[in-house]
């Protein structure tokens, strides 16, 4: 029954999670330079661990974490050893199997290698650079 619950919630986290992802992916695609990129990832961060603190509703920061996780890639062992033990600090414990399961699909993870966005914006063209074609 945990098992069916957490996937559950894992469903409905996915479903429910793309103006959350609207917002992150705006946020990645106006980072021009990797110090600006830097600057968003401290930003989500910061506003990820400050949802934490006050004790949001779980389900609003683990769309955000799935988010922040998946569009970088992973998160560093460091970010993801962090924000695993905040979760459990404030949520309880019991929430260990859910981490896990959302580990296991992917969806909350360690960074394996830098991120891969400045690859795939050019390969698929998501971002169209500005040209002068008034000549």
């Amino acid at each position: 029954m945990l098992i069916a619950h957490s996937f559950a919630l894992v469903l409905d986290l996915l479903l429910r999670a793309f103006s959350l992802f609207l917002l992150l992916f705006v946020m990645a695609s106006s980072a021009a330079s990797t110090s600006a990129e830097a600057q968003s990832y401290d930003i989500c961060f910061d506003y990820i661990e400050e949802l934490i603190h006050k004790q949001e509703p779980l389900t609003t920061v683990l769309r955000l974490l799935i988010l922040f996780s998946i569009t970088n890639s992973g998160l560093p062992k460091k970010h993801f050893d962090y924000f695993r033990r905040e979760l459990l600090h404030s949520y309880g414990f019991e929430h260990i199997a859910m981490l896990n399961n959302l580990e296991k699909a992917g969806l909350f993870k360690k960074q394996e290698s830098k991120s891969n966005w400045l690859t795939i914006k050019r390969a698929l063209q998501l971002v169209v650079e500005d040209t002068d074609t008034a000549k």
